[in-house]
């Protein structure tokens, strides 16, 4: 049918019109599957994972340090680090000025010295507004903890980070509200649902602005401007997500720092007196564990496809996303940026109509390899492009699109023309074979000593008929009193015999081929013809059942 809707229009136009059809046909199908399934919003996140790969790692910023707790650190100063080692450490950093510090490290609950050094542990941070301590916020699964005790709520910063499927971080959180939870702790601000809470990574951030005279406010939008600057947050189809968890203020990282993270020194180095002051005075100095045994630790798109990249420390990331921000605000880097969902399924068909319209063009296999490559080359040029440019294209989808469509075409163009006249071919060869059996039982029939004698029957009839209507007084006087009485003529008359046997014989075929109500003779026709109507009914009989034995053998396919 499809094929026979294309033949009323020119080769061009055709090959045209199949790659249309087949392109819209499988444009439907991906974006019906967009909506139901995981499996493109895999292929999309995996594709962005591998543009990681081609992402040079940039300078350090020379706005962020890490001071890092490594494995030697943990032997020197036990696990956890006790509150007096941190509290001498935050006292050393204060000192060589720098913009704010951020701490990583759980301190809800005395370590080390009991109370006494705790109590010292929040006289420092109460001394220091701009150092900022984290909280978890809790679900109904994962109960979090909550901050150091007697610590302002403008001093906390959240660690969630946003997992992908596959324990992947991609996104960062920014902030968010806690969910009301039945059995939350009334003392503990990471669980109180009236009060947003910001990340960690946000709050040095936005302080390292405000001392530049940068404010940070929220629009009437419920958009969050640093000065003239709004990072646009993250929708469940942003990108290649399809139904991604965005809930709270998240955005995507870009990881600006590259694979390897910002300028790191060990605690051992930090509390030294060696350490050079430059290289904390005015910037942004994390402190976080560092060492693989914490297991705070996480994959990132630089390790989800190159194994030799070890998994990022929780720290880190929480620096990227305090030196992506800075880079927006202060740098012009670019914002991170999506095309709408109804570009994206024109994008999809852009890339299934053209594999159509290779398909019905191009017929060497070789050409179509060729003219294959230079798609995904282009595909892949466009969506690195954009992914310098900071924006989000998707990849996975169009190629899917335009394989679909190019192996459709391709099958329908090649195949379904010699396969449909096969078919015919064989549908005629049968319709012959029929129509001979029937052309020979014919034959048969015609040829048989049955519808030979039939047919000269009927010839007489009907001469005897003609003669009947002409001529019925002669025809009726010509019987003798012994035909009448159905009585065998005499013998010693023979014409007369002869002639009344004939004339009721017509009389009687008459009768039986057209019956006459007012005529007695008709009714009851002499005994000659009832034995000569008696041979036309037998032959009748052993004719159709002779037809009918060949119908049945001709149906029965083991009878030939």
């Amino acid at each position: 049918m499809f094929n026979r809707f294309l033949q009323r229009y020119g080769k061009k136009e055709k090959a045209i019109l199949q790659a249309l059809i087949a392109s819209l046909f499988i444009t439907g199908m991906l974006a019906f599957w967009r909506q139901f399934g995981t499996t493109l919003e895999f292929l999309e996140l995996y594709s962005r994972d591998w543009m990681f790969q081609f992402k040079k790692d940039a300078a350090p910023d020379s706005r962020v340090l890490i001071v890092g707790i490594t494995e030697k650190d943990i032997q020197t100063y036990g696990y956890p680090i006790p509150d007096k080692t941190i509290a001498e450490l935050l006292t050393t950093l204060n000192q060589a000025n720098p913009q704010t510090i951020g701490l990583d490290i759980i301190r809800d609950v005395p370590l080390g010295g009991g109370q006494a050094e705790q109590a010292q542990l929040i006289n420092v941070l109460q001394r220091q507004p701009s150092t900022f301590v984290v909280c978890r916020v809790g679900t109904e699964v994962d109960p979090g903890y909550p901050p150091p005790p007697e610590i302002s709520k403008y001093q906390v910063g959240i660690s969630n980070l946003p997992v992908d499927t596959g324990g992947i971080i991609r996104r960062g959180l920014l902030g968010v509200v806690p969910p009301p939870l039945p059995d939350r702790d009334p003392t503990d601000l990471c669980q109180d649902p009236d009060e947003p809470l910001f990340s960690l990574g946000f709050q040095t951030a936005q302080q390292y602005l405000a001392n530049a005279g940068i404010a940070t406010e929220i629009t009437a939008r419920e958009e969050i401007k640093f000065g003239d600057v709004i990072i646009p947050p993250l929708v469940p189809t942003s990108g290649g997500y399809l139904q991604a968890d965005t809930g709270g203020y998240q955005v995507l990282l870009q990881f600006p720092l590259g694979s390897q993270g910002p300028q790191q020194v060990s605690l051992t180095e930090a509390l030294s007196k060696d350490i050079d002051q430059d290289l904390i005075q005015d910037r942004i100095i994390f402190i976080g564990y560092v060492a693989e045994s914490v297991k705070d630790i996480y994959s990132t798109p630089f390790n989800s496809r190159r194994p030799k990249n070890l998994p990022m420390p929780g720290v880190v990331i929480h620096a990227q996303l305090a030196s992506q921000i800075l880079g927006h605000v202060l740098d012009g880097q670019p914002l991170p940026w999506f095309l709408p969902d109804w570009a994206e399924i024109l994008w999809i068909w852009v890339w299934a109509f053209a594999g159509g319209l290779i398909a019905a063009f191009i017929r060497h296999p070789l050409m179509i390899t060729a003219s294959t490559l230079v798609m995904l080359g282009l595909g892949g040029g466009i969506a690195l492009a954009s992914f310098a440019l900071g924006g989000w294209v998707i990849l996975a989808t169009p190629i899917l699109a335009y394989g679909f469509t190019l192996t459709g075409v391709t099958l329908i163009d090649r195949y379904s023309q010699p396969v449909s006249k096969q078919i015919k071919e064989f549908l005629k060869i049968d319709i012959d074979i029929d129509q001979a059996k029937v052309k020979a039982q014919v034959k048969e029939i015609e040829e048989s000593e049955a519808f030979e004698t039939i047919k000269q029957a009927s010839k007489r009839l009907r001469e005897k008929r003609h003669s009947s209507s002409t001529t019925p007084e002669t025809i009726h006087q010509s019987k003798t009193p012994a035909a009448e009485n159905g009585l065998p003529a005499d013998s010693n008359q023979p014409a007369d015999s002869n002639e009344t046997e004939n004339s009721d014989t017509s009389q009687g075929l008459a009768g039986e081929a057209a019956p006459s109500s007012n005529s007695e003779e008709t009714s009851n026709p002499p005994n000659g013809a009832d034995n000569y109507f008696d041979q036309l009914r037998q032959q009748g009989s052993q004719l159709r059942h002779r037809k009918n034995n060949r119908n049945q053998a001709s149906a029965d396919p083991d009878a030939d």
